[in-house]
């Protein structure tokens, strides 16, 4: 039925009849496929497949139905995790080497120079060229493969294992934790700190001026605006640190600061040193211009290193682990809010004040 249906489609846009009830019936043979597959991760690809369907239709009601049927199902997706171990003497024997440079850098070193380590030391990330490697075992080619999100939606996300990731959870968090644990023990990582290196090397001490609606200046720096979130992270540390806790929920103020005010932080960025902050849409109306396309625009490009934006699209869009969007849709639980994520907060951070505005108003 559903390749007779598709034949009548493709013949009625040669004629050019109206495709409509074949869309409608075509849809209706997904969901009935779904039936076969109820509490089913598959059903959500039955249901998908009839909601294109229906919205070529342009069959509200339809809509409608199978977007609450997708909601209501998602309560029966359960996956199991599977946690493998892995060791080895050269597993040791670099998890040793690191322990011993960490604590020579936080014993040795004074703050700024921690910091410094963060911001531009390029043996704690991984490379940009790994970021969109996928490792398929050869049985991935006989399977067909769905993935979805942290809020049990499908993404578009391609299957297989990806090498960015690996890298993150195994070397990249163990590596910071090192430097965050130990700094923060004997004080040289600290809020003051921080707060002072971000102002003598960085731009976000920078004051800006503006035009107000009524042709008044103000003027702002973008460290008044990010230090909120750092106190509260450096409040909850030393809680954790004194009581031996490893708090979440007393993460999850300075996260969605964070996270949301590195979008301004980057579109500050792009606008100072000339790349397009604005989209005309075809009605003429304008909108902001994504996160997704600062980090592809040709002059942000220039100015920052590929591994770099590599790092910004794995932390904060649908290539990595999608803060941005977690959070501003409110899709984190207080389960899913950690120190780990502020650590790379704090690195972004970093990173994205160690380049230099082009034009600056003082």
């Amino acid at each position: 039925n559903k390749e007779y249906l598709q034949l009548l489609i493709d013949i009625s846009i040669k004629l050019g009849k109206p495709q409509r009830e074949f869309h409608n019936k075509l849809g209706d043979c997904h969901i009935a496929d779904s039936e076969k597959h109820k509490k089913s991760f598959v059903v959500h690809d039955f249901y998908l497949k009839a909601l294109k369907e229906y919205q070529k239709a342009g069959n509200k009601k339809k809509i409608e139905e199978v977007t609450l049927l997708i909601e209501k199902e998602k309560d029966n997706l359960k996956f199991k995790s599977i946690k493998t171990e892995y060791s080895s003497h050269e597993l040791q024997e670099w998890y040793n080497r690191l322990d011993e440079m960490t604590t020579y850098l936080v014993e040795k070193g004074e703050s700024k120079n921690i910091y410094q380590y963060l911001m531009c030391s390029d043996l704690i990330f991984p490379k940009a060229k790994v970021l969109d490697e996928k490792i398929n075992s050869v049985m991935m080619d006989f399977v067909s493969t769905m993935t979805f999100d942290i809020n049990r939606n499908m993404s578009g996300n391609k299957g297989g294992i990806n090498s960015y990731h690996i890298h993150f959870q195994n070397f990249t968090l163990r590596h910071l934790w090192l430097v965050f644990s130990k700094g923060l023990k004997n004080g040289k990582i600290s809020f003051n700190s921080l707060k002072d290196f971000l102002k003598n090397n960085t731009w976000y001490g920078v004051e800006f001026s503006i035009k107000n609606i009524t042709d008044k200046t103000e003027t702002y720096n973008w460290l008044q605006l990010l230090t909120p979130a750092l106190d509260s992270y450096f409040m909850q540390s030393e809680i954790d640190i004194k009581t031996n806790t490893n708090s979440s929920s007393g993460y999850i103020l300075s996260i969605d600061s964070l996270v949301l005010k590195f979008e301004g932080i980057i579109r500050e960025f792009s606008r100072y040193n000339g790349a397009q902050t604005i989209d005309i849409k075809e009605n003429g109306t304008q909108e902001r211009t994504s996160f997704e396309k600062f980090l592809e625009n040709e002059k942000i490009k220039e100015l920052i290193p590929k591994d770099d934006i590599a790092l910004f699209k794995f932390l904060f869009t649908s290539e990595g682990i999608n803060l941005r969007n977690n959070i501003a849709h409110c899709f984190f639980k207080s389960k899913d809010y950690s120190k780990k994520i502020m650590m790379l907060l704090i690195c972004a951070l970093l990173k994205l004040g160690n380049y230099k505005l082009k034009t600056v108003t003082k």
